[in-house]
């Protein structure tokens, strides 16, 4: 079902932006961006784009860039314990656009905010139907075209309390190269945050491209959240991945990746690690910048658990935990992105890192209730929660 989501402002044309892919240079009309030379915002003048708060930058809260990609989604009531040929499992069965990095872009209009998807699409029926749903959420797009693109699907195993099992086809001829995002440069330039998931660099020129789009972002100080997402991604190209965090504001992982990332034995040598790595070599003593969000996946038995956040900046470390009932949860698939989501709506209005979190834990949590990594709880709640978490 497609949820329809707001408006915001940023990209005022209501067409997606599209490329030929291999073209000549495309015009982005009717953009409301701010270039380079427009120095004054909130009425102060700035030096350089380095020096903007969060709130003083563009109109868009983050550019997100990645892959279209469908979740399936296979409900199974029960642990299934073994599958013996010839069985026939029934189960309910979901179809739902996903990919990290559109579900990042669709949480953030969701909420209010203004996010831009950068992505290459082909023209069969799944990619026209992935760029509607963005568009109605209110994300605006920036698509390039290439007549022989497919789009990915996961297949995701929804089981009763425990995180989601997907088994991955990332398409055909959908990866981004580092003309284009060359393309994109003034939108990357404009936006608050990029959003980088490992998802989106296991094939080579993709990751080339996302890496394009870090070193654009770092050339103007905008802030780049990074989830690597995936243990074996992590495993595989620990070199790639290690690049990306140095480069990082927001590093945000759950405990196992932090583990893997780290080669540690235990979550406590991960954290000492990662703050090595990240924090000491770049502490900024003005904000919270750089900072760790890790999140702890270990299973509890109560009804009643306690999602947990481990926040650590150059301000020390902090805990933040989020209720939720084990018995709602119905699919944990996309609820990282959804946290990722609510975060940088949070941190582009200048709220400070603990209450961004909270928000974030609320956010993912809601999702977790439904299936479907963009099933959203609706605005009253959304507004409820701003106030709640947020501005209290």
């Amino acid at each position: 079902m497609l949820v329809p989501g707001s408006n915001p402002g940023g990209l005022t044309n209501k067409a997606p932006l599209e490329a030929q892919s291999g073209g000549s240079r495309f015009g982005l009309q009717g953009r409301s961006l701010l270039g380079l030379s427009h120095l004054r915002k909130l009425g102060k003048v700035y030096k350089s784009r380095a020096a903007y708060p969060l709130e003083a930058r563009g109109m868009i809260d983050c550019i997100a860039i990645g892959e279209v990609m469908w979740d399936l989604t296979v409900e199974l009531e029960r642990e299934v314990q073994k599958l013996e040929p010839g069985n026939v499992i029934y189960c309910n069965i979901e179809l739902h656009p996903g990919g990290a990095a559109a579900n990042v872009a669709s949480g953030i209009a969701v909420l209010g905010g203004s996010a831009v998807f950068v992505g290459k699409v082909g023209r069969d029926l799944f990619s026209q139907l992935y760029i509607e749903d963005l568009e109605k959420r209110g994300v605006k797009v920036l698509r390039f075209i290439d007549e022989e693109a497919k789009a990915g699907f996961c297949v995701a195993l929804a089981r009763p309390n425990v995180e989601r099992m997907i088994f991955a086809f990332q398409g055909y001829k959908n990866e981004l190269t580092t003309k284009e995002i060359e393309e994109a440069r003034e939108i990357i330039e404009d936006a608050r945050f990029l959003y980088v998931s490992g998802f989106h660099m296991i094939r080579t020129r993709q990751a080339e491209a996302m890496m394009q789009a870090i070193d654009i972002a770092r050339e103007t100080e905008t802030r780049i959240l990074f989830d690597p997402a995936d243990c074996e991604y992590i495993k595989r190209n620990r070199a790639i991945v290690h690049r990306v965090i140095k480069k990082s504001d927001v590093l945000f992982v759950r405990d196992i990746d932090a583990m893997a990332i780290t080669r540690s034995t235990n979550l406590r040598k991960a954290i000492d690690n990662l703050k090595h790595v990240l924090i000491y070599t770049r502490r900024n003593k003005i904000d919270e910048f750089p900072t760790i969000i890790i999140r702890r996946t270990e299973s509890r038995q109560s009804a009643a658990a306690q999602n947990e956040y481990i926040l650590i900046s150059a301000k020390g470390e902090r805990k933040v935990s989020i209720e939720s009932f084990k018995d709602r949860v119905r699919d944990t698939t996309g609820v990282d992105d959804a946290f990722s989501a609510a975060l940088i709506y949070a941190l582009s209005r200048g709220y400070e890192l603990e209450k961004a979190c909270r928000f974030a834990g609320w956010f993912a949590v809601e999702v977790s209730y439904r299936y479907g990594a963009r099933s959203y709880p609706d605005r009253r709640s959304i507004e409820y929660a701003k106030k709640y978490f947020l501005e209290r």
